[in-house]
């Protein structure tokens, strides 16, 4: 199977998985916000800032090396999984330890008990990194998917079950949990795979130069998403926190939904077609063609419709949240533009230049968020949309000079949809406005929504024929479902009318 191909089935498999996680999540979501109000929300936003932490170095980190290297012996996967063992035991105790300074630290001392049980999840987590990671290196995304889906299912009944039960931040302590108890043996099962005890030191050399620049790409990326959440905290309060954690959950759902298919599988597919660089530069074409005219829509079409779907969705109580809500999904656009960046620079042996930039990120965020804090949390989110847009050029430039893959072809693919994706917002934004009274706010949002796709599907193809040729061969997939009518989609093969794969766009 060719690149492309399995590239091409690994994400339609990952898109449909994706979509049903998106909707189980957003109907608990919608749930269990309606029931806990902000304040459980902040509390476990303020855990997750040790926890994810944990999670950082012990999901992806220290095992993309193990789908990167061209050769992997049995002793490197049983000297990760050990090495991750320690660690997640280790990040437990030290965890449970603090968890009252930590509180102290934050001013909520109602968050101590709260991160103590939610660092349980870390040993969990650990066990799951090395066969999700076999899984991803023979591109068997339909296991991950599949484990997946089945843990965000459970989780998310766990937590409608103790919300309704009264149990308050602990169904959100419980979702997360029980949804990574089953991911795990889900990919356990999926890959056949047991750990041993064939690990050596050497082994873990072979990988060392690798993981830790890859770790340290990844723990300074995670800091800046958490140093606003601790701003956010520490300044302005849990209630505060809980709207700003709505707000950037729903962001991620829609980056989950419309970015995370293909880019899913990007790290492995640019691993494999790094020694061709004409392949590699027609893959990056066509799949950053269909993300950007899939996703700008998406994050600008919800940023027009959040001032009515927010409280419709998730009661009045959120409405605070609407604004910190639309300036995010402008950071979704960000997103969506740089969505095979890091996977690219990763994937063809430069994790140091994503660690440059994502250094120069967190810095801007600590200089940037702590004064805004001062004026309130739509500040906070605002400097977030302008430390984003910062560092945009450096990110572009560095995949220009990685893969030859210039800024002007990059800007080229993204700009017809991006244009399209603007004038259907503010013609939409214009609707909601004018409909605001005369009708009620379930058909003006099913209306909205329409027009919204209507619009942007006339658009389009009126900016860029060669985009739209790139939706019809999109429509023609069977809504991801034929994951065969993929692979001319991100480069691969002849598309239709005799033109060369990976055009779309320039």
């Amino acid at each position: 199977m060719s690149i492309a191909r399995a590239a091409a089935r690994g994400a339609a498999w990952s898109a449909g998985g994706t979509w049903i996680q998106l909707v189980t999540a957003l109907v608990t979501l919608g749930l269990v916000a309606r029931i806990l109000g902000p304040e459980p929300f902040g509390l476990t936003a303020l855990a997750w800032i040790v926890v994810g932490l944990g999670e950082v170095l012990l999901v992806g980190a220290l095992t993309e090396s193990l789908i990167q290297r061209d050769r992997i012996e049995a002793g490197h996967r049983d000297a990760i999984f050990w090495l991750l063992q320690a660690i997640a035991f280790g990040f437990l105790g030290l965890t449970v330890a603090g968890s009252g300074l930590f509180a102290a630290a934050v001013g909520a001392p109602a968050v101590g008990p709260v991160l103590a049980v939610s660092a349980c999840v870390l040993p969990i987590a650990a066990a799951y990194a090395v066969p999700e990671a076999i899984l991803m290196r023979e591109m068997r995304v339909r296991a991950v998917v599949l484990a997946g889906n089945a843990g965000g299912i459970l989780g998310s009944l766990a937590a409608i079950a103790l919300a309704v039960a009264g149990a308050g931040v602990w169904s959100l302590v419980a979702m997360q949990i029980v949804s990574q108890a089953v991911r795990t043996i889900g990919v356990m099962a999926a890959a056949r795979w047991r750990p041993g005890f064939a690990g050596r030191r050497r082994h873990l050399g072979d990988l060392f130069a690798f993981n830790i620049r890859v770790a340290a790409a990844q723990v300074a990326g995670y800091a800046e998403r958490a140093a606003p959440r601790a701003v956010i905290g520490v300044m302005l309060g849990t209630e505060a926190l809980g709207l700003f954690s709505l707000a950037l959950r729903l962001q991620d759902y829609l980056h989950t939904a419309v970015v995370q298919p293909m880019a899913r599988i990007a790290m492995p597919a640019v691993s494999r077609a790094r020694g061709d660089a004409a392949g590699l530069r027609r893959l990056m074409a066509g799949a950053i063609g269909l993300c950007g005219a899939v996703s700008f829509p998406v994050f600008l079409g919800f940023a027009a419709v959040a001032p009515v779907a927010i409280p419709l969705v998730f009661g009045p109580q959120w409405t605070a949240a609407v604004v910190p809500a639309q300036l995010l999904a402008i950071v979704g656009l960000r997103r969506g533009m740089t969505a095979f960046n890091g996977a690219i620079l990763r994937g063809t042996g430069y994790p140091g230049r994503q660690l440059v930039l994502t250094a120069t990120s967190l810095a801007l965020t600590l200089v940037l968020t702590p004064p805004a804090a001062l004026i309130g949390v739509n500040a906070v989110v605002a400097a977030i949309v302008l430390r984003a847009f910062l560092t945009l050029p450096m990110s572009n430039w560095f995949v220009a000079r990685t893969t030859g893959f210039g800024l002007r072809d990059q800007l080229a693919v993204n700009a017809p949809p991006m244009v399209a994706a603007l004038v259907m917002a503010a013609l939409v934004s214009a609707g909601i406005a004018a409909g605001r009274g005369a009708l009620a706010e379930p058909v003006l949002l099913a209306l909205a929504v329409a027009g919204g796709a209507a619009l942007y599907a006339g658009l389009l193809p009126a900016l860029s024929p060669d985009l739209r040729r790139l939706i019809g061969r999109a429509r023609a997939a069977g809504a991801l479902a034929r994951p065969k009518a993929w692979p001319g989609l991100l480069g691969g093969g002849e598309p239709a009318g005799g033109e060369p794969a990976g055009t779309a766009g320039r």
